[in-house]
């Protein structure tokens, strides 16, 4: 197989080029072939549209997030200033705001958006590939080009790893940071191509957006410096020269993304240099095993040992594998056949530069591997597979043409077959627990801890009983969430005493939790013992200041407690934080009301009738409740005409008479 390399046109060739316009022809392979790889991609995500919000991290950054919900100054600065899960990502941040904007929780509208980032950057590898594989040979290839960009961006947008990606919705970063990596790799195509700033200055552009939208790409310049070895580019200082504010900005977002992770302990971790040295070899080895084989798969994937325990043996032999998987092919092209070395360097540099700061050598969380990080990386590798297939099906061997065209044709079948099975152990939370125990039994407690809430929230107590009597009294697990997870299904369960018992013992693990003195506040609520309630509301609101269950919580022990004006500041706050909620109006209106305030208690109720009735405010018909009391207080006042009204409007509304 031999390649010519285009070499940069000098400036002087680089001038007036006139053709005359063509009208484009869109029943063109080069239109079809990328149209039809779209909508196919589409068809393998179509389930992912029916998916629920995860109690896996999109609860607590996406759901409970009041930033998200209001475009204001305020809620923007600080989406811009904070990191969410151990990462500053305020433009993936800003996109749940958008969602939120036009669908407010339905998921319809955010697993949407994520779809057709994942579509929309499958037809920009498709792209890349054309334009990289169209600079790359000097004599007009095209339908080479064609069928291998095709290849690439098929396999890119059906691959049964990427599910995670898509389907899973606080990784929309993922899909977002790729978008604008993909766009940045385009336009440096182009700059390449034209030798214009402009094209430069974009491409700098849309690489601080994809930082801004997950610090992994802070890997671009390396990438950039691979499509210029790609392309037989000189390096001379000027190419050197391009890329310092690439690397000037990689540095800062990658100490800024250290220091973040560190401060949140996201390295949870420790294991001696040597076997952090295995790990990262058996990782790097096993994205690309499941690259082939993607079977398996999960949402989590645990370290096979502890901090301190030694490694099974099979670790010791993984780095003599990947000297076999990449030193040695790059051996022998290099001897045999230059222009394949060029592309098994670039393909193999790619997956390895942007898998790099992902294969654990600095363990990162608690999972040796994770689906979602071969999003990107995996382009090198289908580069790499696309050309060799295309390269033996051109062979005049009738066999090898057969080989070939089989292995093709079984990649790009099996694996968009396995996406589209993929897509429904993303659907909701009980799918994808369910699926890692089956794949990890006993083996991951996040698994069960989470899927425990899952179960509470939907009201089955026996479910969640179940997954945290396993935590606590079969995996011997001492966590101080997992006990009080325990004791909000004793709530459930109407069972005080043993309620009480583990939210105590949750806080004898760890007096820090939240939601322990939540609970331990609503119980002494329950009861009557208002002041003990309030006690609790008030040490977890020293842990977490601004949440919503816990303000709403606080105010209505202030009101049963007649602590009015407190009650009112607190509903203050939670319209803040929630305004489109009329309960919050209803309630404030009583607290009014209580403390004589007619005037504001009247506008309370008014505005209470004028908002639409929220599912989860169905079961206290706040509408003819707040008719019932708007006709009490016009009858106080002497008001008998709107006091009729009122009366009726009760009636109405299926209200007390």
């Amino acid at each position: 197989m031999n390649f010519d390399i285009v070499k940069p046109p000098s400036k002087a060739k680089d001038t007036k080029t006139v053709s005359s316009p063509k009208k484009k022809n869109y029943s063109t392979p080069e239109f079809i072939i990328p149209v039809g790889i779209c909508l196919l991609t589409f068809l393998c995500f179509n389930y992912t549209l029916s998916n629920q919000f995860l109690f896996w991290d999109d609860n607590q950054f996406i759901l409970n997030n009041i930033y998200i919900r209001r475009f204001s100054w305020e809620n923007i600065k600080y989406l811009f200033s904070h990191e969410f899960g151990a990462n500053w990502q305020p433009l993936t941040m800003l996109s749940y705001s958008l969602n939120y904007y036009f669908s407010k929780y339905s998921s319809f509208g955010y697993f949407f958006t994520n779809v057709l980032l994942h579509v929309a950057n499958t037809l920009l590898v498709f792209l890349v590939t054309r334009n990289l594989l169209g600079l790359l040979w000097k004599t007009p290839k095209p339908n080479k080009v064609l069928v291998i960009s095709g290849c690439v961006s098929l396999w890119f947008g059906t691959h049964p790893m990427h599910v995670e990606s898509v389907g899973w919705l606080f990784e929309r970063k993922d899909v977002l940071y790729t978008f604008f990596y993909l766009s940045g790799l385009l336009t440096y195509i182009h700059y390449l191509k034209a030798r214009k700033t402009k094209w430069l200055l974009l491409t700098f552009l849309l690489f601080v957006c994809s930082c801004m939208s997950k610090p992994m790409a802070v890997v671009f310049p390396v990438s950039l410096i691979l499509v210029d070895y790609l392309l037989g580019r000189k390096f001379q200082p000027k190419v050197w020269l391009e890329k310092v504010p690439f690397v000037i900005l990689s540095l800062v977002v990658g100490f800024l993304t250290l220091h973040t992770q560190k401060e949140v302990h996201a390295f949870t971790y420790s294991f001696s240099l040597g076997n952090r040295f295995l790990i990262a070899s058996y990782s790097f080895l096993e994205y690309i095993l499941k690259l082939f084989i993607p079977i398996h798969l999960s949402g989590f994937y645990p370290y096979p040992i502890n901090p301190g325990e030694s490694l099974p043996g099979y670790f010791y032999i993984e780095p003599v594998l990947v000297l076999l998987v990449t030193v040695v092919p790059l051996y022998l092209t290099y001897k045999k056949n230059k222009a394949w070395f060029r592309i098994l360097a670039f393909g193999m540099g790619f997956y390895l530069v942007n898998i790099a700061l992902v294969l654990q050598f600095l363990s990162v969380g608690s999972a040796i591997i994770s689906d979602r990080y071969s999003y990107i990386s995996y382009i090198g590798l289908f580069f790499i597979l696309a050309c060799l297939l295309y390269e033996l099906f051109q062979r005049n061997n009738v066999a090898l043409k057969n080989v070939a065209f089989l292995i093709g044709t079984v990649f790009t079948i099996g694996w968009a077959y396995l996406c589209y099975e993929r897509t429904q152990a993303w659907h909701n939370t009980e799918t994808m627990l369910t699926d890692v125990i089956d794949q990890y039994p006993g083996k991951v407690p996040q698994a069960y801890k989470y899927l425990g809430i899952y179960y509470g929230k939907n009201n089955r107590p026996q479910d969640a009983f179940n997954c945290y009597d396993i935590l606590i009294n079969k995996m011997h697990l001492r966590d101080a969430d997992a006990y009080c997870n325990m004791g909000s299904v004793f709530m459930s369960l109407h069972n005080v005493k043993e309620a009480v018992k583990y939210l105590t013992t949750s806080l004898q693990i760890d007096s820090n939790l939240f939601m322990s003195y939540l609970n331990l506040g609503i119980i002494c609520a329950d009861t009557g013992n208002y002041n003990a309630a309030l006690w609790y509301y008030q040490k977890a609101q020293k842990i977490y200041p601004y949440d919503e269950g816990l303000y709403n919580n606080m105010s209505l022990a202030y009101v049963n407690d007649k602590q009015y004006a407190e009650a009112i500041n607190d509903y203050n706050i939670l319209l803040r934080m929630n305004p489109d909620n009329a309960l919050y109006y209803f309630n404030r209106g009583v607290a009014e009301y209580s403390m004589g305030n007619m005037e504001a208690a009247i506008d309370d109720f008014t505005k209470t009738l004028s908002m639409p009735v929220m599912q989860q405010n169905a079961q206290y018909h706040l509408n003819a409740n707040a008719a019932y009391n708007l006709s009490v207080i016009y009858k106080s006042k002497g008001d008998n005409e709107k006091a009729s009204f009122y009366t009726t409007e009760t009636q109405r509304l299926g209200g007390q008479q």
